[in-house]
């Protein structure tokens, strides 16, 4: 499995709630970690395109969206789950 940097940024006009909703239901049946606001790394069997193209739908023209591979080492100051989770999944920078 892979582990993907999924993140976006709506329109800040718009301050579309239902549409973070719907991004983070996605995101949510899956596994995954919460890395910022509006950042998640996901475990999945699919391709970052594929992810991409299915999140795709819930998004407007101005929006933006990154879907890439995550890998380690990495180095980051989150939560001790957060941490526990990525550590677990991608060799930290010691």
């Amino acid at each position: 499995m892979a582990i993907l940097l999924v993140t976006f940024d709506l329109h800040p006009e718009r301050s579309n709630r239902a549409a973070y909703a719907r991004i983070e239901t996605y995101i949510q049946m899956g596994v995954w970690a919460q890395l910022t606001e509006s950042c998640y790394a996901i475990e999945t069997i699919k391709k970052p395109k594929q992810v991409h193209l299915e999140l795709m739908q819930f998004l407007e023209p101005g929006d933006r969206l990154l879907v890439a591979p995550l890998t380690g080492p990495w180095w980051g100051s989150l939560d001790a789950g957060t941490t526990v989770w990525l550590s677990g999944r991608l060799k930290p920078d010691n």
